[in-house]
C-alpha cells in the first residue's frame, strides 16, 4: 500500500513524496516535488495520488464523491464488534 508523505522544511516548503512499508522500514518510491506555497502543495498532492492510483491499482475507501464510494458513511451503522477465539 503506497501512502503520501509531506515533510516540512524551515524555509516554508514542503516535500511531497509516495512511500511504502517493506520489512518495518520506509521505502521512498517517488519523490513527487517542493512546494513553496499552498497551491504548489495541493497540485503536486494531487499529483501524488494520482500516481498511487496509477500505480497501485488500489481503491479508495472514503472517497469525497460519493457516487463512485464503495462504502457510504451515511448509511452505515455499527451493530457491534464479534471477537472469537480459538481455544484449544
Amino acid at each position: 500500500m503506497y501512502k503520501i508523505r509531506q515533510i516540512k522544511y524551515a524555509a516554508n516548503s514542503v516535500s511531497i513524496q509516495v512511500y511504502k512499508i517493506e520489512n518495518r522500514k520506509r521505502i521512498i518510491v517517488r519523490h513527487i516535488g517542493t512546494a513553496h506555497n499552498e497551491q504548489e502543495q495541493s497540485d503536486l498532492l494531487f499529483i501524488a495520488k494520482d500516481f498511487i492510483e496509477k500505480m497501485s491499482q488500489q481503491l479508495t475507501l472514503f472517497e469525497a464523491n460519493q457516487s463512485t464510494s464503495i462504502l457510504y458513511l451515511n448509511q452505515t451503522e455499527c451493530i457491534g464488534v464479534h471477537y472469537s477465539f480459538c481455544m484449544s
